[in-house]
């Protein structure tokens, strides 16, 4: 009966996640004025405590601070840009620290879901490889964290790193 279970469950998810994101699950994703919370990705930068706040959305222009704690434990924070986009493999945010700056970051929305409010975003490093995240809005970290937990390997790919990136002590 398990066995059923779980693959019913697979049944329906894996079906959403190949669907490739659109524009509008981006501004979705972006549309809070609540922290977005970096929580697990597959890479370590000794960085912990990663988050996104005081966004503000304008068409196709996404303005933020990004705050996290540096491996000695003191306060970093970016004021960075962003750009919106399509293309084939999804939605777009090209982020820099100066608007239409250089050197900028393409991260893709691999996947959004609109009820845990938790989602992917990848980007490819320097040396070519494709790095994943996972982010949630703070008012879902209970829920959307668990929920995004259980796509993660099949996102960020089964043998990836998983680093957890947020704790309990992030959260004043």
């Amino acid at each position: 009966m398990d066995a059923y279970i779980a693959a019913l469950v697979l049944a329906l998810i894996v079906p959403t996640y190949a669907l490739i994101t659109t524009k509008a699950d981006l501004k979705e994703a972006l549309g809070t004025k609540e922290r977005v919370w970096t929580v697990l990705r597959n890479f370590d930068r000794q960085h912990t405590c990663v988050y996104a706040w005081n966004g503000t959305l304008t068409e196709d222009d996404y303005e933020f601070e990004q705050y996290y704690k540096d491996k000695e434990g003191r306060n970093v924070q970016h004021h960075l840009h962003g750009s919106l986009s399509d293309d084939a493999s999804g939605a777009v945010l090209t982020v820099s620290h100066k608007k239409g700056g250089e050197p900028n970051i393409p991260y893709t929305l691999k996947y959004w879901n609109s009820n845990q409010k938790c989602g992917f975003l990848t980007f490819t490093d320097k040396n070519g490889e494709v790095l994943c995240e996972v982010h949630v809005w703070e008012e879902n970290l209970a829920t959307g964290t668990k929920f995004c937990e259980q796509l993660y390997e099949e996102i960020c790919g089964f043998s990836a790193g998983k680093y957890e990136v947020t704790h309990s002590g992030c959260y004043s």
